[in-house]
């Protein structure tokens, strides 16, 4: 059987991320070694270039065509099944890996084991796959399998399928004798369909076809509407899609942490610190990386203790920004974005190198600039202080992206304090942002 073009095309990805001729039936045995040294001994920055590539050379997404292809080219049952076996395994080792880490690529995780089927059709087929289902679902919660992404955020009230997905953490956990835990759970579940049934009658009529659908869109509306007011209609069209999408959903998410229908805040609060971080780092990374791929840092020479001390602090933030732009480019975090406006207008930094001198004559109106930069800078170290905690943005941030990090703060609330900080005077800093970009405008 001949491959098409188009399936040939698709597969090339996976065939160039090992160097192989296209048919070489290596690639298979390839592709679980590699997933294996990811989800045990690879660097981090390795796991994370894999999973920011949007072309998916693993195929993470997709597995089908992985296993079209095999069966294809090998013709052999036994041998299929072998390849499938472990190469299932080792993807769940993977996402394991990941979940552990970081709540970074939560999506990521949620697209392949909700959207793709992968907790269904495959974590439910061995006994190791079962106990990395209920680890993740030990990391974080039930939530998790009722979510998923596929270009934007889907839940339970719009696909009943995540339901039943959920409900197999239940069987999973008496498998392992924990059977307060999956009765707990399914009490859990059961809760949460009754909330949805109130859900239902307050916001779609009887004689809607698809009343999950409905309401789904409706929220989205809503949402939008929200932050269209919240943070102004001039602020809400200059931002990316992307951030708009993700306000959206962080008011769907809140609409169901205050209906019980989800209960964990945090992810709320990632999102919301995550739009702030994506829209930062366009002004003071994204239209900067040939400027910074080009640029240069020389160590001044015959410098006492206490001057290396202060050179070594720029030379870190500098190298930082180097390190975002060799290999895969990935903009700084919010944390480290902080250093690098510290340093935008420093003697010492532009003693040795030229880049943000360069950077400064792209800018129009620098002295507007380099002030609402100085404001951002101050308010993201200001802390929140409420019943006892004391958060930065920053905190917040770190905070809900990583796991063991749940009960820190209370979320929601700071959650109104954030949407705050966001869209309302005094800082209003998202309208600050969008501010600067103007000043950009001109520069390719």
């Amino acid at each position: 059987m001949e491959h098409s073009e188009d399936f040939k095309e698709v597969l090339l990805k996976l065939y160039n991320y090992f160097n192989l001729e296209f048919g070489d039936v290596s690639v298979f045995e390839r592709l679980v070694e590699e997933l294996n040294d990811l989800s045990t001994n690879a660097e981090w920055n390795r796991v994370k270039d894999v999973l920011d590539d949007e072309n998916d050379p693993l195929f993470l997404i997709n597995r089908n065509f992985i296993s079209a292809h095999h069966f294809i080219l090998i013709n052999n049952k036994e041998k299929f099944i072998k390849f499938l076996e472990s190469w299932s395994n080792n993807t769940a080792k993977f996402l394991l890996r990941i979940v552990k880490t970081t709540k970074e690529y939560d999506f990521v995780v949620q697209q392949i084991l909700n959207y793709e089927d992968f907790l269904f059709f495959e974590m439910r087929k061995n006994t190791l796959r079962k106990k990395i289902a209920c680890e993740i679902y030990d990391l974080r919660g039930i939530d998790f399998f009722l979510i998923h992404y596929m270009q934007h955020m889907t839940s339970a009230l719009e696909d009943e399928a995540l339901w039943r997905s959920a409900e197999l953490i239940t069987e999973f956990l008496k498998e392992f004798n924990r059977f307060e835990e999956a009765y707990y759970v399914e009490s859990e579940i059961q809760k949460r369909k009754e909330k949805l049934k109130e859900i239902k009658v307050d916001y779609a009529n009887n004689d809607e076809p698809n009343k999950l659908t409905v309401i789904e869109n409706r929220l989205k509306l809503l949402g939008e509407r929200f932050w269209n007011e919240y943070l102004s209609a001039e602020v809400w069209k200059l931002l990316m899609q992307e951030s708009q999408k993700d306000l959206i959903d962080s008011y769907v998410l809140e609409f169901f942490l205050r209906k019980s229908i989800l209960n964990c805040w945090s992810q709320v609060v990632f999102t919301l610190c995550k739009i702030l971080e994506r829209e930062l780092s366009f002004i003071i990374f994204s239209k900067w990386i040939e400027l910074i791929k080009q640029a240069d840092f020389i160590m001044p020479k015959n410098l006492s203790p206490k001057e290396q001390k202060e050179f070594q602090h720029r030379e870190f933030t500098f190298k930082i920004l180097k390190s975002c732009v060799v290999g895969k480019i990935h903009p700084p975090t919010l944390g480290q974005m902080i250093f690098v406006i510290k340093f935008w207008e420093d003697k010492l930094m532009n003693k040795c190198t030229t880049l943000f001198t360069d950077i400064n004559h792209s800018i129009r109106n620098k002295s507007d600039f380099l002030e609402k930069l100085s404001k951002l800078n101050y308010w993201l170290e200001e802390r929140h202080i409420l019943e006892g905690e004391r958060p930065t943005v920053i905190d917040l941030r770190n905070s809900s992206a990583h796991p063991g990090s749940e009960f820190e703060y209370s979320w929601d609330k700071h959650i109104e304090w954030l949407k705050d900080f966001l869209g309302k005077p005094p800082k209003e800093a998202l309208k600050i942002i969008v501010s600067l970009k103007e000043n950009l405008n001109d520069i390719a």
